[in-house]
C-alpha cells in the first residue's frame, strides 16, 4: 500500500516535470527566434542606408542636395 502511494505520486510527479519541461522548450523556442529577429535588426541598422532612412522618418532630414518638401493643408479662402 505504501509502495503504490509512492508509486502514484512518483508518477505524478514526473508528469508534472513533463509538462513543465515541455513549456521551458517552448519558450526557449519562442525566446530564440526573439534573439535571432534582433540580431536581424541589429545588423539592418548598421547598414548606412537603413540610417538615412532612420534620420529622415524620425527627424525630418533629407540628404545632402535633396530638397525638402513639405505640403501644408491649404486655408479656405471663404472662410473668416
Amino acid at each position: 500500500m505504501l509502495f503504490d502511494f509512492a508509486s502514484r505520486h512518483h508518477q505524478v510527479e514526473k508528469q508534472r516535470l513533463l509538462t513543465r519541461l515541455q513549456e521551458i522548450q517552448i519558450r526557449l523556442c519562442e525566446e530564440k527566434r526573439r534573439q535571432d529577429q534582433f540580431k536581424s535588426e541589429l545588423v539592418s541598422q548598421q547598414d548606412p542606408q537603413w540610417l538615412e532612412f532612420v534620420l529622415m522618418r524620425n527627424l525630418g532630414l533629407v540628404p545632402e542636395g535633396a530638397t525638402k518638401v513639405i505640403v501644408t493643408p491649404q486655408q479656405d479662402k471663404n472662410a473668416k
